[in-house]
């Protein structure tokens, strides 16, 4: 990482600003996505979100990632990565098409996103 910043100081803010101005396919991220900032209902079901400070258009992958590498082991995060993307895409596949909506990105984008977002 040092040695990206080091050669490509504007790389971060770059890569960033590419969801922003729809250069790559971005969605709504919290951007401080990990445990406290999710209030249970139950032991199932999320009631709410909060703290939404840096909210941003940004990675598909970005609020999955940080909450993995934030609240699990590295082991989990291995195996749960691949399930939780398979699952984020469907869920999300049914819900624009529900409303009428073609998904705008594959499954492979995710793999993608998840490999430039390592990057960091």
């Amino acid at each position: 990482m040092e040695n990206t910043f080091t050669k490509e100081p504007t790389w971060l803010t770059d890569f960033m600003g590419q969801y922003e101005n729809g250069e790559r396919l971005g969605v709504l991220c919290h951007g401080d996505l990990w445990a406290p900032q999710i209030l249970w209902r139950n032991d199932v079901n999320i009631g709410g979100i909060i703290d939404w400070q840096t909210v941003h258009c940004g990675s598909p992958v970005e609020d999955i990632l940080h909450i993995l590498s934030t609240c699990t082991s590295v082991k989990n995060r291995r195996e749960l990565l691949g399930p939780l993307l398979d699952y984020y895409h469907t869920k999300m596949t049914e819900t624009l098409e529900a409303k009428g909506h073609k998904m705008p990105f594959t499954r492979e984008y995710l793999n993608v996103n998840e490999s430039e977002m390592y990057h960091l």
